[in-house]
């Protein structure tokens, strides 16, 4: 457990920065209200999964199968295009109705998982800072660790985007804070996939 304050500081350090699934925790939020939390909670779950899958090693099976990684990330790409639309499109938060639809659980799920952000980060974390002499043990507390941080990093962002949401009054200035995010996430995207 010696290595639990490196380990925090790097969470904080690759998780916490801007990318696709916190601005998009912000940006639902700034968006949708508080109905958007089921989504930061399965964007937490989506990272969740991808620290599972790189602690069994899936990195080396996709570092094998060259065109896979690719498609992936162009999917990704183009749902978060779909969400960035969704987001800039949707009314200011106060002129939010109580039966819009907000996007799919599903698909916030799978942008979480094809985050390449996501995986660069956790093949970090996963690949040091041992907190077990036995590495199954060691593996099953670090993902808890880092779930329990996804769902609080998120929720952070999202409550920003709560607290921008309230400063912006005006619908013209909500619609252009919408609009600010869905650019924000479009970029956060672009920089990861191309830069």
């Amino acid at each position: 457990m010696e290595n639990l304050l490196p380990l925090s500081a790097a969470v904080i350090a690759l998780m916490s920065t801007p990318g696709p699934v916190t601005l998009a925790a912000a940006a639902f939020d700034a968006a949708y209200g508080v109905r958007a939390f089921p989504h930061v909670a399965v964007m937490a779950t989506g990272t969740a999964t991808v620290m599972v899958l790189v602690a069994l090693g899936v990195i080396g099976l996709l570092a094998s199968l060259p065109g896979l990684a690719p498609a992936v990330s162009v999917l990704a790409g183009l749902y978060v295009l779909y969400l960035a639309y969704r987001i800039a499109m949707a009314p200011p938060v106060g002129g939010i109705e109580e039966d819009e639809i907000l996007p799919s659980l599903f698909g916030v799920y799978v942008m979480a998982v094809a985050n390449p952000k996501t995986w660069g980060a956790m093949a970090a974390l996963f690949s040091g800072y041992p907190l077990r002499q036995d590495p199954v043990a060691g593996a099953v507390l670090k993902v808890g660790l880092l779930t329990a941080c996804a769902l609080a990093i998120n929720t952070a962002w999202m409550l920003g985007g709560t607290t921008l949401a309230r400063l912006v009054q005006s619908p013209r200035a909500g619609r252009a804070l919408n609009i600010l995010f869905a650019l924000l996430l479009v970029v956060s995207v672009t920089a990861i996939l191309f830069l």
